[in-house]
C-alpha cells in the first residue's frame, strides 16, 4: 500500500501542475460585468401572421452570454405601430391592429444589462368582404410531383350571396382551374414560378381575390452548412466556453428552421439557440458531446454539420487499485464468497463512474461501488474480475484479478465405535463415536439416526460425532446411522446395524474375598472371582478400585488380579464387571477396609546392581528388614522360575550356586504380623 500511495501522490502532484499552467484560448471574451444579454423571443415566430383579434402569446427568453445563465428582472415590450405592449417576460393580447408590427423586446437585469429583440408580426384587418389563402399561409415552394390541397377563408357578411369562386393555379401548371372553395389534393407536375390565385363574386358584382407565388423545382438540393467556429473537434477543461457560429448557402429553396442541438448531459440541453451565430456558450459538465447545427429549406429539406467538444475534468484522470482480495490469482469453492474492496483517487468525484465486472459466465451482476463488499461465487470456471473508472472525458483506469472457483466435494464420514454390525441384548446400552473430514475443510452439521423402530428419543448429544451412549429397549433389527452435511449441501454418511434380542444378562459374582473384608494397610491381595452366564459365554471382564485407595486396575481383565497393595487407611470400593457376548452387563462389589499399618521395610545387601556371572557360579545372599510399628513375621527369598533354587525363609540364606543358564529376579519378600508386606530384588543374568 505504500507503493500504490507514494504512486498516486506523484502522479496527483504532475497533473495538478498541468492543470494549473494550462492554457486558456477558448475563454469568453465577455466581460460578466459589463456583458450585453442574449435573448431569444419564444413566441411568436418572426414574420407571424395573424388576424385582427386573434389571440397572440408573447414569451421571451434571456441568459448571460458569459456563462448561459438565466437572467432577466424588467422585461419591455414594444411595438412600432401600439407603443408599449406588457412589461412582462411572457403576456397574452388581442388588442393589435392591423398592420405590420415591429415588436422589440428588452430585457434588463440586476446590474442593469441590457439585451434587446426585434420580431416582426404581421396583423391583417379583417375584411367586411375578401378571401384569404390559408394553405399555404404564404409564398412556397414544392419539388416536381409534390401535392397539397389549398385552402382559402372567405369573409362575406350575412345577407350576400357568392355567385362565382374560381382558383387558378398559373399559366404553364397544367392544373386546370377549380370554380369550388375546395379543389381538392393538387400535384404540380411542372416546375417554373406560378401565381395561385382565389377569386370570389357576389351578387352585388364584387370582385374578392388573394394571390401567393409557387414555386416548382426540379430537384431538390440540401442547402449547405458547416460549423466555422469551433472549426475542428475541439477539447476543453470544464467550465471554458466556446463560441458556436455556422455558415449556411440557400440552394433551391429558402432556409425555413434551423437550431443547435446540443446533447442530454451538457448542460445546454435546454437551450433553443435558433440562431447561426449562437455566441459564446460555457460547458460546465465533463463529458465528450457531439454539436450539431440543423437547418431545414422550405422543401423540407435537411443538413447538418457536428462537431465533437471533450469537455475535461479539472481534477486528474482516475486511478484504482484492488485492494482486498490482496492476491492477483484467488481459489475458492463453487458458493464461497469473496470481499471486494478498491481504491480510487478521486473517490467522490460524481463525474467518475466505476465498474466492478466479475467475468462473463460468473453469474454476478456487475456493481458501481469502490467498496462492493462480499459477493458469491456460484459457477465453476476461472474469472477475471475487473475492477474500472472512467470520467466523462474518457479518461479510465482498471485493476484485474483472477478468481478459479473449483466445485465443492463431499464430506466423509465413519463410524468408529462399535466398529461393525452388532447383536446386543435388550435393554443394553452402545457407546457410538464416529469421525469426519471434509475435503475443503466447510464447516459441517452432523447427526445419527437410530433406526425406525428403535424407540430412541432424539437429542441434542445426536449432533455430536460422539453421541455417548444409548440403549435399545426392542428387539429388532436397527441400521444407525452417521450423518455429515457441508454448508453447501453435499452429504456423506456411515451405518450399521444394531440386531437386539431377549437376552438373560450375566452374574458377576466376586469369590475372594467372597465378603466384604478389613486388612492391614499393604496387606498383599489377589481378588478373584466366579462369574457365568445363563444363556451365553462372558466376554469382558474389568476390575475398578477407588481412586482414594491408590491401586490401578486399567489392566485387570481376567478372572482374578495380580497382587494389589493399598497404603491408604479406609473402607473401598471393589467393583468387578462382566460383559456377555449380547452386550449385557453385571458388576459385584466388595467393600476392603484398610486398617492403619506402616509398612515394613526389605533391602537386598548383597548381591546387588545387574548382575552376570557364569553357570556354576555362587552369589552370596543377605538382607536386612525392619517393621515401625511391629514385628516381621515372615521372610522369603525366590530365585527366579527356572532357577532350580528352592525358597529360603531367612535373611541370610547364604551363598547359591546357579546351575542353569538364563536371567532371573530375586526377590527378597519381608510381611509383618499384621500382614504388612514389602519386597527387593535384583536381576540375575547366568551365562551358559
Amino acid at each position: 500500500m505504500n507503493n500504490i500511495a507514494l504512486t498516486i501522490w506523484v502522479l496527483l502532484t504532475v497533473l495538478l501542475g498541468l492543470f494549473s499552467c494550462r492554457d486558456t484560448p477558448r475563454d469568453n471574451p465577455y466581460d460578466p460585468a459589463t456583458e450585453v444579454l442574449l435573448v431569444e423571443v419564444l413566441s411568436p415566430g418572426d414574420s407571424s401572421v395573424f388576424e385582427a383579434r386573434a389571440e397572440i402569446t408573447f414569451r421571451v427568453s434571456a441568459t448571460t452570454g458569459f456563462d448561459n445563465a438565466p437572467a432577466g428582472k424588467v422585461f419591455e415590450w414594444r411595438s412600432s405601430i401600439s407603443g408599449l405592449l406588457s412589461t412582462s417576460s411572457e403576456f397574452t393580447t388581442d388588442s393589435l391592429p392591423p398592420g405590420d408590427h415591429r415588436i422589440t423586446v428588452t430585457v434588463t437585469d440586476s446590474l442593469d444589462r441590457k439585451g434587446s429583440k426585434a420580431i416582426r408580426v404581421i396583423i391583417l384587418k379583417v375584411p367586411d368582404y375578401g378571401v384569404a389563402i390559408t394553405t399555404p399561409p404564404g409564398d412556397t415552394a414544392f419539388i416536381v410531383g409534390s401535392t397539397f390541397t389549398p385552402a382559402v377563408r372567405e369573409y362575406v357578411k350575412q345577407g350576400t350571396t357568392i355567385i362565382g369562386r374560381l382558383w387558378t393555379f398559373g399559366a404553364g401548371s397544367g392544373i386546370p382551374d377549380t370554380k369550388t372553395a375546395d379543389p381538392g389534393p393538387v400535384v404540380w407536375n411542372a416546375a417554373g414560378t406560378f401565381i395561385l390565385i382565389y377569386q370570389l363574386v357576389d351578387n352585388l358584382g364584387r370582385i374578392a381575390a388573394d394571390t401567393l407565388t409557387v414555386e416548382v423545382l426540379s430537384e431538390s438540393v440540401p442547402p449547405f452548412v458547416e460549423i466555422t467556429s469551433p472549426a475542428a473537434d475541439t477539447a476543453i477543461v470544464s467550465g471554458d466556453s466556446l463560441r458556436l457560429e455556422a455558415l449556411e448557402i440557400k440552394t433551391v429553396a429558402r432556409i425555413a428552421h434551423r437550431g443547435w442541438i446540443y446533447p442530454e448531459g451538457s448542460g445546454l440541453e435546454d437551450l433553443q439557440d435558433s440562431l447561426a451565430v449562437a455566441g459564446w456558450r460555457k460547458f460546465s459538465t465533463p463529458g465528450i458531446f457531439e454539436i450539431i447545427y440543423r437547418v431545414m429549406d422550405l422543401l423540407g429539406v435537411p443538413a447538418a454539420d457536428t462537431v465533437r467538444i471533450t469537455v475535461n475534468d479539472t481534477l486528474p484522470p482516475p486511478i484504482v487499485v484492488i485492494i482486498r482480495p490482496a492476491s492477483d490469482d484467488t481459489t475458492v469453492v463453487a458458493g464461497d464468497s469473496i470481499r471486494f474492496e478498491g481504491f480510487l483517487v478521486p473517490n467522490q468525484a460524481p463525474t467518475v463512474s466505476r465498474t466492478w465486472s466479475y467475468g462473463a459466465g460468473s453469474g454476478i451482476a456487475a456493481d458501481s461501488l469502490v467498496q462492493p463488499g462480499w459477493r458469491r461465487f456460484n459457477n465453476p470456471g476461472v474469472f477475471r474480475v475487473t475492477f474500472t473508472a472512467s470520467d466523462l472525458s474518457g479518461r479510465s483506469s482498471q485493476d484485474s484479478l483472477v478468481v478459479r472457483v473449483i466445485a465443492n466435494q463431499p464430506p466423509a464420514a465413519s463410524i468408529t465405535t462399535p466398529t461393525g454390525n452388532i447383536s446386543i441384548g435388550n435393554g443394553v446400552s452402545l457407546n457410538f463415536t464416529a469421525t469426519d473430514s471434509d475435503p475443503e475443510n466447510r464447516p459441517r452439521l452432523r447427526y445419527w439416526l437410530w433406526g425406525t423402530g428403535s424407540g430412541i428419543t432424539p437429542s441434542a448429544a445426536d449432533s455430536l460425532a460422539n453421541a455417548g451412549s444409548r440403549a435399545f429397549n426392542v428387539n429388532g433389527n436397527f441400521t444407525v446411522s452417521f450423518n455429515v452435511v457441508d454448508d453447501k449441501g453435499l452429504r456423506a454418511a456411515d451405518s450399521l446395524t444394531v440386531t437386539v434380542s431377549n437376552n438373560q444378562p450375566p452374574v458377576a459374582r466376586i469369590s475372594s474375598p467372597s465378603v466384604d473384608t478389613t486388612v492391614a494397610a499393604w496387606s498383599r491381595m489377589v481378588f478373584t472371582s466366579n462369574d457365568s452366564d445363563p444363556d451365553g459365554s462372558i466376554v469382558g471382564r474389568t476390575w475398578s478400585f477407588d481412586a482414594a485407595s491408590g491401586v490401578d486396575g486399567s489392566g485387570e481383565t481376567g478372572a482374578a488380579t495380580g497382587p494389589k497393595y493399598i497404603g491408604a487407611t479406609g473402607t473401598f470400593k471393589i467393583i468387578h464387571t462382566v460383559v456377555d457376548n449380547f452386550f449385557a452387563s453385571d458388576a459385584d462389589t466388595l467393600l476392603l477396609t484398610v486398617l492403619a499399618n506402616s509398612r515394613p521395610t526389605a533391602l537386598i545387601v548383597s548381591p546387588v546392581g545387574l548382575l552376570s556371572i557364569a553357570r556354576g557360579d555362587s552369589l552370596d545372599f543377605f538382607g536386612t528388614d525392619s517393621d515401625s510399628d511391629g514385628t516381621i513375621a515372615l521372610r522369603v527369598w525366590t530365585y527366579g522360575t527356572g532357577s532350580g533354587l528352592a525358597p529360603d525363609s531367612t535373611s541370610a540364606p547364604d551363598y547359591r550356586k546357579f546351575n542353569t543358564a538364563g536371567s532371573f529376579t530375586v526377590i527378597y519378600t519381608v510381611r509383618d504380623n499384621l500382614g504388612g508386606e514389602v519386597a527387593d530384588s535384583v536381576q540375575v543374568t547366568v551365562a551358559p
